[in-house]
């Protein structure tokens, strides 16, 4: 918990980009247990995305093989992801990168400042406050590392299957997805309150 306030309380120094508040102030106390919760279930929202899309796609390589679950990438996940949006009633949810596989997954302006901050930092998460016609909005994020499970499609073009490849390439003209390693930084989970 101390971590969550530290994190949360860093947040209210590390976004002034985005238009928000300089300094603390008391009186925020409500606002400040609001955003402690978004904290928490951010935390708990983007864990549940990762687990949902990977579970999926273990189940699709292990019944299809690896080639064929390539298309579960491009075909589910972005409904799978909607799902997930509707049932936590989030203005969105989305996987964002700088070495995006899908050009839809591509950083804008706010999310280059949190995987900035993240990668500069360590962290495994980020929130963003906005505010707009009085009005808090905030984004989430939540750091994705890569697994071991991940370099098959994503680790070193040279050690890829070619038929893996070969097919990443026919769906994905513009991929910049690869040569990841064990725990470097793939993206963020970026979910708006």
């Amino acid at each position: 918990m101390k971590k969550l306030i530290f994190t949360l309380l860093l947040s209210f120094n590390c976004v002034q980009a985005s238009g928000t508040q300089k300094h603390f102030n008391p009186s925020d106390s409500g606002r400040i247990i609001q955003e402690v919760n978004i904290l928490k279930s951010g935390r708990r929202i983007s864990a549940d995305l990762l687990k949902t899309l990977g579970g999926v796609l273990s189940q699709s390589i292990r019944k299809k093989g690896l080639v064929d679950s390539i298309n579960m990438c491009s075909l589910e996940a972005i409904p799978l992801t909607e799902e997930l949006k509707k049932k936590h009633k989030l203005q969105g949810i989305q996987r964002v990168s700088e070495k995006y596989r899908n050009p839809l997954n591509a950083p804008d302006k706010l999310d280059k400042i949190a995987i900035d901050y993240l990668q500069k930092e360590k962290l495994p998460s980020y929130l963003q406050q906005r505010v707009k016609d009085g009005k808090f909005y905030y984004r989430f994020y939540q750091a994705i590392g890569v697994k071991s499970s991940c370099l098959p499609c994503h680790g070193s073009k040279d050690e890829m299957k070619t038929t893996v490849r070969k097919k990443i390439e026919r769906i994905y003209p513009q991929d910049k997805a690869t040569s990841y390693k064990i725990d470097d930084f793939r993206g963020v989970v970026r979910l708006e309150f």
